[in-house]
């Protein structure tokens, strides 16, 4: 299947179990009292083009499904380019920062803030637990020397953590903030998120 195929699939699954135009013709991904917000999203269901045909469902179940939607679209679209990056990925939603190999010493920096204040008051408490998240598995010395010996030394790479035998976690490849609507509160949210990543 080809991206644009992939792409229009995934859009009309949103139209048929997620987006909601009410009497007044307001996209359920819009915050009704901002206009720009409506004007936003009446701009992107009119140039998708497709028929929206859903109820109207919570925002908290909108939002799951939309991760999950999301989560199917990347998933199937990564595999159509692994060709361009080679690798074995893994993609979570929901999985912590923390669990990658860039990333875990932010668990010892949340066990540091439960029990210094001070520490707590300077830097606060906010660790980013992204939407979606897309890791790649560390390689063995197998793989790496499949054409030819490329790593002979166990000197060579040893802090590397594309190395199996340096480390077993997995390499944050892609962090994917997945926000149904578009607040301010989520808007600060996909910043920082980026600003980390």
């Amino acid at each position: 299947m080809s991206l644009e195929k992939l792409r229009r699939k995934y859009h009309q699954q949103i139209f048929e179990q997620l987006l909601f135009i009410d009497q007044d013709g307001v996209p359920s991904n819009a915050d009704k009292h901002s206009q720009l917000s409506v004007a936003l999203a009446k701009g992107i269901a009119d140039n998708i083009a497709i028929e929206a045909t859903s109820d109207k469902t919570s925002g908290q179940t909108s939002g799951k499904s939309f991760e999950k939607l999301t989560a199917d679209f990347i998933n199937q679209s990564f595999a159509l380019l692994n060709h361009l990056r080679s690798g074995d990925y893994e993609l979570f939603i929901g999985k912590s920062i923390v669990e990658f190999e860039q990333y875990e010493h932010l668990a010892t920096l949340t066990e540091a803030l439960k029990t210094n204040r001070e520490l707590k008051a300077t830097l606060g408490e906010y660790l980013i637990n992204p939407d979606i998240v897309i890791g790649r598995k560390p390689i063995a010395d197998t793989i790496i020397n499949q054409f030819q010996l490329i790593i002979e030394d166990e000197a060579i790479a040893k802090l590397s953590p594309l190395r199996y035998t340096n480390s077993k976690k997995l390499i944050l490849h892609a962090s994917i903030s997945c926000k149904w609507t578009i607040r301010s509160d989520r808007s600060q949210n996909a910043r920082t998120e980026g600003l980390d990543s």
